[in-house]
């Protein structure tokens, strides 16, 4: 008769992946996608004075402030008539583009810096 012989062979089980984490690194949980969670809504871009606002020979708005710097719309919007000089708010926008938000403007006008 044909007998069925089975070797036992002694193998070390598979390690299960360490879930420790490493001695004094509290930190780099702290830090873990805290880019992803929303700020408070503190303000932090500088609020500026504009002087004077006009168009250039295309039709798009420069705005000129108090500290020299001057700026142009780069999206085509209707803007309504400010009474100047009036506090605005430069802020850093999405893929390196920066909004300029005032009082009476609805939403915030994409600008770029000239100067």
């Amino acid at each position: 008769m044909n007998q069925l012989v089975v070797e036992s062979t002694n193998h070390p089980r598979p390690r299960s992946p360490v879930t420790e984490k490493p001695s004094g690194d509290d930190s780099l949980d702290e830090e873990l996608g805290q880019k992803y969670l929303r700020k408070s809504r503190t303000p932090l871009s500088p609020t500026f004075t504009m002087i004077a606002a006009f168009k250039d020979y295309k039709k798009r708005w420069n705005f000129e402030f108090d500290n020299g710097q001057v700026w142009r719309q780069l999206e085509p919007r209707y803007l309504p008539r400010l009474d100047l000089p009036v506090q605005v708010k430069i802020s850093k926008g999405v893929l390196g583009s920066y909004d300029l938000r005032a009082v009476r403007f609805g939403k915030p006008v994409k600008v770029k810096r000239l100067n």
